[in-house]
C-alpha cells in the first residue's frame, strides 16, 4: 500500500511538471529517478528515459586506470524494479541546471547508501531533451569514488548506522 501511494504521488507530482519552469521540471525528473530507486519502481524509472538512452560511469579500475563503463537503460530499470534486502538511496545536493531550448543538463553531487551504510559518492550528470512537453533523460553519466567525499552533515545524519 505504501509503495502504491508513493507511486501515485510520483505520477501526480509529475503531472504538475507542466506548470513548473523548465529548471524545476528538469530537476524534478532527476529526483524522480531517485524515488524509483528507493521504492523499487522500475516502471517509474523506465518512464523517465528516452528510447536508446545511454548510462555511463567514469571510475577507476582495480589497476587505478580511469575507465568508462556503459550499461543499458533496461538493466538499470530491471535493478530498480527488484525488491532488495537494503534500500538503495542516493541523496543529492548542489544542483546545477543549464537549459538551451529543449536541451537540459542537470549536474548534482550525490552520496550512495545501501541501507544506512555509505558506499560511494560522486556526481550525476543528466542530459535531457523535451519530448511532447516533458523532460526525458537521454544520457546519464556518473562518477564514483570512495575517498574525497564531502557529504553534507545533514545527509550524513539521515544515514547514521
Amino acid at each position: 500500500m505504501k509503495k502504491t501511494l508513493f507511486v501515485l504521488f510520483s505520477y501526480l507530482s509529475a503531472s504538475f511538471v507542466f506548470g513548473q519552469d523548465d529548471e524545476t521540471a528538469a530537476l524534478t525528473v532527476a529526483k524522480h529517478l531517485f524515488v524509483a530507486m528507493e521504492t523499487n519502481d522500475g516502471a517509474l524509472a523506465a518512464s523517465l528515459f528516452t528510447e536508446g538512452a545511454q548510462l555511463q560511469t567514469v571510475h577507476k579500475s582495480k589497476q587505478g586506470e580511469t575507465v568508462l563503463s556503459t550499461i543499458p537503460v533496461e538493466k538499470l530499470v530491471e535493478v530498480f524494479g527488484q525488491e532488495k534486502e537494503q534500500t538503495y538511496s542516493e541523496p543529492i545536493w548542489n544542483e546545477r541546471i543549464l537549459i538551451d531550448g529543449d536541451y537540459a543538463v542537470v549536474w548534482v553531487d550525490y552520496a550512495f547508501y545501501l541501507g544506512n551504510t555509505f558506499s560511494h559518492c560522486g556526481v550525476d550528470m543528466f542530459q535531457m531533451m523535451k519530448q511532447e512537453g516533458e523532460w526525458k533523460i537521454f544520457g546519464l553519466t556518473d562518477t564514483r569514488r570512495k575517498e574525497g567525499c564531502d557529504v553534507p552533515s545533514d545527509v550524513k545524519a539521515r544515514y547514521r548506522e
